[in-house]
């Protein structure tokens, strides 16, 4: 299951905008990740997770060990 990270962005009362000023990237970079059109790389998996305040485990969808079950 793919997790939904504009929900997240939006449980804490964030705009793109202002969730994007906050991490560092820019709107339409942060809307891609959110609608699965971009890949979302560590670092910013990490900042997300920090600023939606859930682990990188929820961002992603689960931890490692479960995604390499499934390959």
């Amino acid at each position: 299951m793919t997790p939904d990270i504009r929900a997240m962005r939006e449980a804490t009362g964030l705009t793109i905008p202002q969730a994007a000023k906050r991490l560092g990237t820019d709107q339409g970079n942060l809307s891609r990740i959110e609608r699965g059109k971009q890949r979302l790389m560590i670092d910013m998996a990490r900042k997300m997770a920090g600023l939606y305040g859930v682990s990188v485990d929820q961002l992603v969808g689960g931890p490692i060990e479960d995604l390499k079950k499934t390959a």
